[in-house]
Formats: structure tokens, C-alpha cells, sequence
């Protein structure tokens, strides 16, 4: 199984509308096969503030998902360009 914690940081005052966009991920996302589990979340302080966490059944899965084309449209085209920081985590089982 694959994991992965991604940390994203809007610029200034573009907060909804990246959780406009990555709700649209999200929902998009969690119908596809090897997706277990894609729970965005909203920082409790920092309104520009996300965390994305993920889970797929392989790696092959989790290359689909980069692949797809929702994360192609809406991830790479219009949600990186509102993100002033982005971290993303990649775990694996032990």
C-alpha cells in the first residue's frame, strides 16, 4: 500500500478557491480502482492551509491517479498556479 501526505499552502487569500478545486479532486479521485482513501483537509487556523491524505492499493495505482485526467486538468493546471508552498510525502507499508 502506498500513502501519501501532501501539504499544500494557497497564496494569499486564494483559500476557497483551492477548496473548490480540490473538492472536485477529491470526488473525482475516490472513484478510481486502486484509490482507498483521498481525505482533503482544511488547516484549523490557517485558512490558506491544506493537507491531502491518501492511500492506494500500489504504486502503479498511485502513477494512474498523477496520470489521471482530473489530476491533469484540475491539479496541474489550475490548482498549482494558487499554491505559494507544496509538499508531497510518499510512504510505503513496512
Amino acid at each position: 500500500m502506498i500513502t501519501v501526505i501532501a501539504r499544500w499552502v494557497a497564496n494569499e487569500g486564494r483559500g476557497k478557491e483551492l477548496e473548490t478545486l480540490l473538492s472536485q479532486v477529491a470526488e473525482a479521485s475516490r472513484t478510481e480502482k486502486g484509490c482507498l482513501n483521498y481525505q482533503p483537509l482544511r488547516h484549523s487556523e490557517n485558512e490558506n492551509a491544506f493537507a491531502i491524505y491518501e492511500q492506494y492499493v500500489d504504486e502503479a495505482a498511485f502513477e494512474d491517479h498523477r496520470n489521471s485526467s482530473h489530476f491533469q486538468e484540475t491539479v496541474v493546471t489550475k490548482i498549482l498556479p494558487l499554491l505559494n508552498e507544496r509538499y508531497v510525502d510518499v510512504y510505503r507499508n513496512i
